[in-house]
């Protein structure tokens, strides 16, 4: 029964949520190549379910152009392009029925609808076997199968790409496996003639649809048909072909001059309708299910091909050079991960997507990567070596590889160190490309090194010569001292001396010179030092009475601030006696005190001369130097930011910073080719804009709150910078490298008590945590011994290490080889366990319980379930067994898995088990093991195992819901159940006589179809069942029994439940929907007091598997988020991870106009609409959403203009809503949840 009736929604029960996306969808689901962005580009463009990315390849390899949202799941993607344009469009096609044209403005650098629209019909069958959108390849037409005995055409100018009005024509076939548009003939290519099968175009000229379906008693069959555009009909093609193999799938369309189809099977792949009389050719295919294929040769004569195991052949059409075929030959290459989709780039290089595993870029090679090496030419006869089967020839080598989540069927969430900032452990992907997925917010520090050294007031790394490429010496200093460490002969540092150098002094800055110097700048003198024979060769003094209080540098500038305002600009200059010295150039005084200064270039040496990575666009015409700066940033007391122009130090701009807290820190430093200004503040917060480094000019003002404590900001190299070798680096001490410059980016760190790391990706300047403490300082140290590590100056200590890759989330992967099912934490036992699944050589599947180190994640212990058996749930057990003891119970962590046995003729699963194992520790040098305890076998799957209220078992097995208690058998063959109480008082009856620890069924409930999913919440339990959505049930303690409370009465595929708090229940479905219930606790009738009233309704788009309480980031205290619940996250099976926070009233309104005003501002991608996106919607009904606030439409406000910001905040309404305010709350809400 569906119930339409609305509950009071949102506004009337405090129904408030917020959903935002912590980590997008990365399961790749179509692929295509073309030239979108320009006639000449090679185009990667992928569909990542609700998300569309286009990549460009270059030099280097793929380099991102765009990654857009696009408000629907996509299920169909090609890319076309109509006689008379220059470049490909790509005509999209989403779940929902919606369906766009998109154009590439090379201009904007944005997409341009060309067309769209809705194909939904009122009546009609879901296709059965998924959506089909192909485009005729003479751009005539589309070809769109959704319903069942059902194709929707829509008509299309060839020459402009104009669509007409769709109209639909009746299929006989009412299962269509795949579809696809035939290529016309060329001319003089063949004509159609006798009884064979015509020509690939047909002999009209009219397209022609080449359809695979399957009948009703299995068997599978290829048709042809012509579509006659004027008078809007099917007719039957020229050629069809009955009992194609039993598992064929695809169909491949050949170009011409060849034509015709390949269908791909299971075990034989054919080709059908040549032109002229060509007949059937087929060849015999390793028994496998082909996933995936793509096109190799414009002229059709290869393919790709890739299957489910992550095999990838080469299908090869041997042909008389003309248009027949006369053979097909399939070579193996080698493995990929599972792919979903292929496109072959160019030059062997080719994208392998995956809906399972990472997807790759490979590159196929002509001659085998595996070269087995020779045989020794004495080996004997019949020796171990010589009898070596040789490994078969592998032409795939691996050339990139991008992260997939997907799909997520489980996770937990650890909080390892108890500061609120959980971990997730993710059970991803399938079969061989199975994997547990650690992921956390911010950057780690591996250390490598380490030692005690307190009051450290600054830290620089300094090379032996400028064009080195490796540091050699870690210059550390603190109050009235320098220190330095060296690399000595055996890559250790020690301490060391540079006689130059004032070794008595703090030094305020150093760094290396483009002369071939070193450079110290203490508070009495700035010192140039010979890198050779490491002696002062020139040294600058401030005036008498002056004493230099900030210094900054670049490989051959120095700006100095020696008080009472004045600021003096030196540079080291070459006489042309050869004499190097620090000249001053010019000195002003200015009107306020100088608090900060920097003068680093915008760009550094770090790639060939000339290729320099900064647009001409962001710098309006200014000089762009890699050793020198045009502009001198500084910080005054007077709470501004000055600019001026070097050499003669002209004023530029002064912008106010607002306020009362004077600016710590000020860095000048490019990012993915733009531009930045930066300045950190003595409370914690930082401020950005862009830069015109010819101008002066500031725009796009952003402020941050990172921490608590004074920001000193420092450039640091790293390969893992989101940009590229693009920015500078002269906050590092003229860490510019000449000549063999390493590759890396540059990234900008913000030390602070909160320490953070600012970067940059597609244009956007993200900020990832440093999950480090209090760091003070921070600088690139890149040597032999510590390549591309950090030198990390903290309040005691100085520590060496290597950071992960800069990401806002972290994702590292642990390689199962095998289907992970499910994951629970042991917090007492350190451990995780992990359920899987892999299949063996012989062919059959087993079953696993891992046990796995929660910190290290290498394998601790395995127990193999029974033959057939499959496990369902685990749970980590903490609490006693019973009660009992003796020096046989069990002591260790303890491990509770439900399983079922898997017999092929039952529907569902008659026959299950509960098993209670043991860890048993090993020895030092033993393998540590898993003990069975007891277990209890069940009719039917136990979908669910859960610890529960006082050390009960709350178990769902089939449609019932049951709590089991402990109780113990006597060795003498009575039995004698108790409470656990009662079982207190039996003391060392398991150890002591051989008695039997066991599991007995106090109460259950059997209300339900499948109770797939349980949730509790202290006596309370949500039961999300499978076809009756969710109901709520209640364990006495006192009378020992499960009593029904309330349900919701509407049908929903329920796909995950978790409860919010005592009368809230979230819940989600398989029409990707998420749906909050409440309980009417204190209705006045019976009747309402048992109905779940539904306040919530929102589409996500994602299919969630797991709803688990949990955060991905530590909240700022003094946030005004500090204070919210703690959200859900959720996992789905395209690899996003998602974050559901409750939200106060106010926020939620605030929240809810501002939603309302980026509608109308933002268009979605294609002209799909954001309301009708998040409308809730199943087989039944549609229904606005209620109750959610998108959170990734909110933060899209963070990347707009000035212009359209103001707008926003324009149709909000109010005073109260400024762009600065609103940016300010939807930036600390975006930090405070993910």
């Amino acid at each position: 029964m569906e119930v339409d009736v609305p509950g009071p929604g949102a506004a009337a029960t405090g129904c408030y949520n917020y959903v935002v996306t912590a980590h997008k969808p990365t399961a790749v689901t179509h692929a295509v190549v073309a030239s979108f962005t320009g006639p000449t580009d090679v185009n990667l463009i992928t569909a990542c379910s609700t998300r569309l990315e286009i990549r460009t390849l270059g030099p280097q390899g793929l380099s991102a152009v765009l990654d857009v949202p696009i408000y629907g799941n996509i299920s169909a993607l090609q890319a076309f392009r109509p006689r008379d344009l220059a470049v490909d469009l790509l005509f999209i096609l989403t779940e929902k029925h919606k369906f766009a044209v998109l154009q590439y403005d090379s201009v904007k650098g944005q997409l341009l609808t060309r067309a769209n629209g809705d194909v939904a019909d009122r009546i009609g069958r879901p296709a059965e076997n998924g959506q089909l959108g192909v485009v005729d390849p003479a751009c005539r037409l589309i070809g769109l199968h959704l319903y069942d005995g059902m194709l929707k055409v829509i008509p299309m100018d060839e020459r402009s790409g104009q669509l007409s009005e769709a109209f639909s024509l009746r299929l006989e076939e009412l299962s269509v496996l795949d579809m696809a548009w035939l290529h016309p003939q060329q001319s003089g290519a063949g004509a159609a003639g006798g009884a064979g099968p015509s020509g690939s175009g047909g002999p009209t000229g009219r397209p022609l649809l080449c359809v695979l379906h399957q009948d009703p008693k299995g068997a599978r069959h290829v048709k042809t048909y012509e579509v006659q555009l004027t008078a809007k009909e099917l007719q039957e093609g020229s050629w069809h072909q009955q009992h194609v193999d039993s598992g064929a799938a695809l169909l491949i369309p050949v170009p011409s001059p060849l034509g015709g189809v390949v269908v791909v099977g299971e075990n034989v792949v054919s080709y059908l309708g040549g032109p002229g009389s060509q007949a059937q050719v087929s060849a015999p295919l390793r028994q496998t299910i082909v996933t995936a294929w793509c096109q190799v040769d414009p002229d059709g004569s290869r393919f790709l091909l890739g299957d489910r195991q992550g095999g990838l052949q080469l299908l090869v059409l041997a042909h008389d050079g003309g248009s027949r075929v006369s053979g097909l030959r399939i070579e193996p290459l080698g493995h990929t991960c599972t792919p979903s989709c292929l496109a072959y780039l160019d030059s062997g290089l080719t994208y392998v997507g995956s809906r399972s595993g990472d997807s790759q870029l490979v590159r196929i090679s002509a001659q085998p990567v595996n070269q087995p090496a020779p045989m020794e030419d004495d080996e004997e006869p019949g020796s171990g070596v010589a009898s070596l089967v040789p490994e078969p020839p592998i032409y795939v080598e691996l050339v990139d590889s991008f992260p997939n989540l997907a799909p997520i069927v489980d996770f937990v969430v650890m909080d390892l160190e108890r500061q609120g900032q959980g971990q997730l452990v993710t059970c991803s992907g399938i079969d061989g490309d199975g994997s547990l997925r650690v992921i956390r917010n911010g950057i780690g520090i591996n250390r490598q090194a380490a030692v005690e050294l307190p009051g450290i007031k600054g830290v620089w790394s300094l090379r032996s010569h400028y064009s080195d490429e490796y540091d050699k010496y870690l210059l550390l200093t603190f109050v009235g001292e320098t220190r330095l460490l060296a690399l000595n002969s055996e890559e250790e540092l020690d301490e060391a001396e540079l006689p130059g150098f004032d070794s008595a002094a703090q030094t305020l800055w150093c760094g290396n010179l483009a002369t071939d110097h070193l450079l110290q700048v203490t508070s009495s003198s700035v010192r140039l030092v010979d890198t050779t024979t490491l002696q002062l060769v020139s040294e600058w003094r401030p005036a008498s009475g002056f004493a230099i209080h900030v210094a900054a540098g670049s490989p051959t500038q120095v700006v100095v601030a020696t008080g009472g305002g004045h600021l003096v600009y030196l540079e080291v200059v070459r006489r042309p006696e050869g004499v190097v010295e620090v000249v001053e150039i010019s000195n002003v005084v200015l009107d306020s005190e100088v608090a900060c200064v920097d003068v680093s270039p915008l760009v550094l040496l770090q790639q060939p001369a000339g290729d320099v990575a900064i647009d001409d666009s962001t710098t309006n015409g200014g000089s762009v130097d890699a050793e020198r700066s045009c502009l001198v940033a500084v910080g005054r007391w007077d709470q501004t930011l000055q600019l001026l122009s070097v050499p003669a130090l002209t004023p530029l701009s002064t912008t106010p910073l607002g306020g009362e807290v004077i600016p710590r820190s000020v860095l000048c430093t490019a990012l993915e080719g733009v531009p930045y200004c930066m300045v950190g503040l003595g409370d914690g917060a930082l401020h950005t804009w862009r830069l015109d480094p010819a101008s002066g000019g500031l725009s796009d003002k952003k402020r941050l709150v990172l921490g608590t404590k004074p920001i000193m900001l420092r450039t640091f190299r790293t390969t893992a910078a989101a940009g590229d070798d693009s920015g500078g680096n002269g906050g590092n001490g003229g860490g510019s490298r000449g000549g063999s410059a390493s590759a890396g980016g540059v990234s900008v760190f913000a030390a602070s008590d909160r320490p953070t790391v600012v970067y940059s990706s597609n244009k956007k300047l993200l900020y990832s945590n440093l999950n480090e403490n209090d760091v003070a300082f921070l600088a690139s140290f890149h040597s032999a011994a510590f390549p591309r590590s950090l030198a990390v100056a903290s309040e005691g200590a100085l520590t060496i290490g290597t950071a992960d890759d800069i990401q806002k989330l972290h994702v590292r992967a642990v390689p199962l080889g095998e289907n992970p099912r499910r994951i629970v934490h042991h917090e007492a036992g350190k451990m995780l366990g992990v359920l899987t699944m892999r299949l063996e050589s012989d062919g059959n599947e087993r079953s696993y319980l891992r046990l796995l180190d929660d910190t290290t994640f290498d394998v601790v212990a395995s127990y193999t379930l029974a033959p057939n058996e499959m496990p369902c749930s685990v749970a980590a057990w903490s609490g006693s067994i019973g009660g009992i003891s003796g020096e046989n119970s069990p002591t260790n962590a303890c491990f509770l898995v439900g399983t079922a046995f898997v017999v092929p003729e039952e529907p569902e699963p008659t026959r299950g088990r509960i098993l209670v194992l043991e860890h048993l520790p090993g020895a030092a040098t033993e393998q540590s093991t898993l003990r069975l305890v007891t277990e209890k076998e069940v009719k039917g799957a136990v979908y669910n195992v859960i610890p529960f209220v006082r050390d009960k078992i709350l178990v769902s097995v089939n449609s019932k819901v049951t709590v089991y208690r402990w109780m113990i058998r006597e060795s003498g063959g009575g039995g004698t159940a108790a409470g656990a109480a009662a079982l207190t008082d039996v003391g060392g009856g398991f150890g002591g006589g051989g008695d039997q620890v066991e599991l007995a069924s106090e109460c259950s409930y059997s209300g339900n179809i499948l109770a797939l999913y349980l949730a509790t919440r202290g006596n309370l339990v949500v039961v999300g069942d499978l076809m009756r959505s969710v109901s709520l049930l209640s364990y006495n303690v006192e009378q020992g029994a499960l009593e029904h409370r309330a349900a919701d009465y509407n049908s929903a595929w329920t796909t995950a439940v978790e409860a919010l708090d005592d009368d809230t229940y979230i819940s989600a479905d398989n029409y990707l929907n998420l749906a909050v219930l409440r309980r009417n606790a204190d209705s006045a009738t019976d009747e309402e007091r048992a109905r779940l009233q539904v306040e919530g309704e929102f589409h996500t788009g994602t299919f969630i598997n797991r709803l688990r309480h949990g955060s991905l980031v530590m909240r700022p205290p003094d946030s005004e988020f500090a204070s919210l619940p703690v959200p859900l996250i959720f996992g789905g099976t395209d690899g996003r991870l998602g974050v559901v926070a409750r939200l106060p009233p106010a926020l939620y309104d605030m929240l809810s106009k501002m939603q309302s005003a980026l509608r109308t501002v933002v268009r979605g991608v294609g002209g799909l609409s954001h309301e009708a996106w998040c409308a809730f919607s199943n087989q039944r009904r549609t229904a606005d959403p209620r109750g959610f606030v998108d959170g990734d439409l909110i933060e899209t406000f963070l990347d707009l203009g000035p212009e359209d910001a103001a707008r926003v905040a324009s149709l909000m309404g109010g005073s109260e809503h400024s762009v600065e305010e609103l940016t300010r709350r939807v930036e600390d809400l975006a930090r405070a949840l993910h």
